[in-house]
């Protein structure tokens, strides 16, 4: 198993980049979304249209991540799911 996660560390790193990212930008939609401090939310006084906007941002984020060179390297772009990365470790591994 070693030798198979040393082969494929890169990916591993790359899968690690994009869901940091993805938590970034939905922490900080988010927050500028929901926080009363920030005038989205009083300026939009429905909360289901807020949540629409935040569903929206986060679809645009996992499509940015998965279509760019890096998502497309690691396989992001495969409809896996969150099991996709057990492909590298199970017995079929490449």
């Amino acid at each position: 198993m070693l030798d198979i996660v040393q082969k494929n560390w890169r990916l591993y790193l790359i899968e690690v980049w994009a869901l940091g990212m993805f938590m970034v930008v939905a922490s900080l939609v988010v927050i500028m979304v929901e926080h009363p401090a920030f005038p989205v939310r009083a300026v939009i006084a429905s909360p289901v249209l807020r949540r629409a906007i935040i569903g929206v941002c986060m679809g645009l984020t996992a499509i940015g991540l998965i279509y760019s060179g890096w998502g497309k390297r690691s396989g992001a772009h495969r409809t896996g799911g969150p099991a996709e990365p057990c492909r590298y470790i199970g017995p079929m591994a490449a």
